[in-house]
């Protein structure tokens, strides 16, 4: 029994709760940035880390369930619950559809704009740049984590950015971090950030040299991780200036 419960889990990736923080931290960025309009209320500040692992829970079920006989095939997934057999098909339907159950009963989505809009149904120009920005930024965290299984992807024909943009990908990946800094950057300069915000963006500017580092080692589940705190003091930098000095 203690073993079944720790492979359901390891399939909604308890275990590993770094997908949770990097879908947690964009969508706080909206929520806080909520409160420019209107006051915040604690109730929506929980409903947004209990959905954020909701949300992360259900998609690595659904995707374990979908690629149960391709991660047999990749060194760094075979040892997952369904692909290793701990947990069966069946048993990770009815896991999936428990927790969505859940998901609809708070009727709570994942994403920065959602959260945003449990706050303030104000259209803001600086919610349509941070959400352009967390979009980049996904993509480009996202790549790095596919860097990890070019090789296993490439013989098995599972395609991903790391494959589809080829020697290009660490470039573009840079290219849309780059993005998501200046999204943060002019969200700042819109809503007159004071100068410490930009303290703030100098430990950013620090963040995206250290994963460069990291890439250039070849480690690229370690660069992935290095977004976590990325977002972290991205979302300082927002909770200080919006909730603090706001």
């Amino acid at each position: 029994m203690k073993n079944k419960i720790y492979s359901f889990i390891e399939i909604a990736r308890l275990d590993k709760p770094i997908g949770i923080y990097l879908l947690l931290w964009p969508s706080l960025l909206g929520y806080v940035l909520a409160g420019i309009n209107s006051d915040l209320e604690f109730k929506n500040f929980l409903i947004v880390i209990f959905g954020s692992i909701l949300v992360r829970s259900c998609g690595c079920v659904i995707n374990d369930i979908s690629d149960y006989r391709i991660d047999k095939l990749v060194k760094r997934t075979l040892n997952r619950p369904l692909a290793l057999g701990s947990i069966s098909l069946i048993e990770a339907w009815l896991f999936f559809l428990a927790l969505s159950v859940i998901i609809l009963g708070i009727t709570f989505g994942s994403g920065s704009i959602i959260a945003y809009s449990l706050e303030s149904n104000i259209f803001s120009v600086s919610l349509a740049i941070l959400y352009s920005g967390i979009i980049a930024w996904i993509i480009s965290f996202d790549t790095y984590y596919a860097m990890e299984d070019k090789y296993d992807d490439e013989q098995i024909g599972v395609n991903s950015t790391a494959i589809l943009w080829g020697n290009n990908s660490i470039i573009y990946s840079k290219i849309l971090h780059i993005f998501f800094y200046m999204c943060l950057l002019t969200v700042g300069l819109i809503n007159s950030f004071s100068y410490l915000f930009f303290l703030f963006f100098l430990i950013l500017i620090y963040l995206f040299f250290r994963q460069s580092k990291i890439i250039k080692e070849e480690n690229y589940i370690e660069a992935f991780k290095i977004n976590n705190w990325v977002g972290i003091v991205a979302l300082a930098s927002f909770t200080f200036e919006i909730i603090y000095l706001g």
